[in-house]
């Protein structure tokens, strides 16, 4: 078992590698997603990639599809780049987070639409 620090370490430098692998060898994918956070096994085993996507759902569902189709040649470069006794296996996941924040960020300005202009929270505090 690693260290956390350890975990985090190559977790770090595996999300940074993928990008440049990406970049350099898959450059029509790169152009379309975004290596976000990595997340390690503690036995290093398996790397859960989180990528971000623009498109429609069906869009990224393709580009996700096309990301496993590929995983053995990119893990195969990573391998080749990376000093590790075993190169952990990749799991492509779809980063939601920006979604998520899209989707916060849409209720919020509905709220405050539907208070009306002119309307604060100070205002609110008051009733």
């Amino acid at each position: 078992m690693a260290s956390e620090k350890r975990q985090q370490r190559v977790a770090e430098q595996i999300r940074k590698e993928l990008g440049l692998i990406l970049l350099r060898e898959h450059g029509e994918l790169a152009a379309q997603l975004t290596v976000g956070e990595v997340r390690l096994s503690p036995d290093l085993s398996h790397a859960s990639v989180f990528v971000s996507m623009m498109g429609d759902a069906e869009r990224r569902e393709h580009l996700l599809k096309e990301l496993m189709h590929r995983n053995k040649e990119i893990r195969r470069s990573l391998a080749a780049r990376m000093r590790l006794r075993a190169v952990p296996l990749l799991r492509f996941l779809m980063d939601l987070s920006l979604d998520r924040a899209e989707q916060v960020d849409r209720l919020l300005r509905q709220i405050e639409d539907e208070r009306g202009p002119g309307s604060s929270d100070a205002e609110s505090a008051e009733d």
